[in-house]
């Protein structure tokens, strides 16, 4: 199931990470795939180690310096706008790749229908993609013998969660929905660019996945700590009052989904939160009804007989919640009931993969996969052997964790 991909690679003053990040690439880089790098005029060294490694680089690798720092989302456009693949990989310089990363990472679009991005685990990011919150140990691992990726592979082989915001330090896309868009949002420059393109494919109906089979090594915010303080926090404030304008004009006359709600964070502060509180600004009832009430209204609904008034709260439900395994077995559960059967797989195998174990959502889907004459799937989804018995987060308490992690800077 190989798929090419363009790995674009945005630096600025990126001379202490770039190298490792480069060389680790290499190492992982199948003949397919391509790299874009894109120094934004960086005032440090960056370029000529770039040009020290450019003779034993393969072919495959472009370095494409600028003539000044057009900000991170105008260069990965410029990147993307320069390459080809199917699938473009947005990878920070500060990041350490390791395995099979690029075809696990798109491999996920494949097995999970209505895909628009998708995230890998790391040891510095917020909490629902830290590696801690799944493996609590992995770091007893030695990382250069690929022990730990090993664990992944056994443990979480092609599982990936669906989930509310991916943090952009490394995120796959889809090359003709940015077709579709026109690329990244130029008038953000530093900052915020992963929220804006996890809302906007939110909002156009498609999903965000986490894939658990992947793992990156992120040493965060090297790039920012190479300008004055005061600067940064500018970029940032202004990037911030962009997606907000940008959000207030979509929602208009209502108010911007609570962040706290919506991407699961506590730590998005656009500039209007100096002068009126969050109550004001956001709006918080997001849910068709309390999240603790979704599931007794759906029996109800059930009583009456009423499936597809009960099929569309549950739908509407999880587009805001979108973690509550909960709900989709539920809703795969009623989807089989009327016959619906490829969005009863989708949300089987969502209700699947947020368990962690092998439930009554593994047993129905073994089920609907061995009606469709798929039993090749079932092998390769169930029959994992030797695997570690992973951490099982509490979805509603990683939310909450999110909420009081501190703004994560790329």
């Amino acid at each position: 199931m190989e798929s090419s991909a363009s790995i674009i690679i945005v630096t600025y003053n990126s001379a202490h990470t770039i190298s490792d990040c480069i060389l680790s690439v290499v190492k992982t880089l199948r003949s397919q795939d391509e790299v874009m790098v894109i120094d934004n005029n960086s005032q440090d060294n960056t370029l000529e180690l770039l040009a020290r490694l450019r003779p034993n680089l393969p072919e495959n690798i472009h370095i494409l310096p600028q003539s000044q720092n057009y900000g991170f989302s105008r260069g990965c456009n410029i990147g993307i706008k320069n390459s080809s693949k199917k699938y473009v990989i947005l990878l920070n310089p500060d990041t350490e790749v390791m395995g099979e990363w690029i075809q696990r990472l798109t491999d996920h679009f494949t097995y999970y229908r209505d895909t628009g991005a998708v995230g890998p685990l790391s040891n510095s990011c917020i909490t629902t993609q830290l590696i801690s919150t799944y493996i609590q140990n992995w770091n007893e691992f030695d990382l250069n013998s690929a022990q730990l990726l090993e664990i992944l592979y056994k443990t979480f082989n092609r599982r990936s969660i669906p989930t509310k915001v991916l943090i952009g330090f490394c995120m796959a896309l889809r090359r003709d929905l940015i077709d579709e868009w026109g690329g990244l949002d130029e008038d953000i420059f530093l900052g915020d660019d992963d929220l804006d393109l996890s809302w906007r494919l939110r909002e156009k109906g498609y999903w965000l996945r986490l894939a658990l089979d992947v793992y990156i090594d992120h040493h965060r915010q090297v790039s920012f700590n190479t300008l004055p303080k005061s600067y940064s926090n500018k970029l940032l404030a202004e990037s911030s009052d962009v997606l907000f304008e940008k959000m207030r004009q979509y929602y208009h006359p209502k108010k911007v989904p609570d962040p706290r709600i919506y991407f699961g964070i506590g730590w998005w502060q656009p500039t209007i939160l100096r002068s009126k509180s969050p109550e004001e600004v956001f709006e918080s009832d997001l849910l068709p009804c309390p999240h603790e009430d979704i599931i007794p209204t759906v029996q109800q609904l059930i009583k009456g007989k009423e499936i597809e008034q009960a099929i569309e709260l549950l739908r509407n439900s999880l587009a805001i919640i979108v973690n509550d395994h909960r709900l989709w077995f539920a809703l795969g559960t009623l989807c089989l009931k009327t016959n619906q059967r490829e969005e009863a797989e989708f949300a089987l195998k969502n209700a699947w993969s947020l368990q962690f174990y092998n439930g009554k959502a593994a047993e129905k889907l073994k089920i609907l996969l061995k009606s469709s004459g798929r039993e090749e799937e079932i092998d390769t989804l169930f029959c994992i052997k030797n695997a570690m018995k992973p951490t099982i987060p509490n979805p509603k308490s990683v939310n909450q964790l999110n909420c009081e992690d501190s703004r994560f800077l790329k």
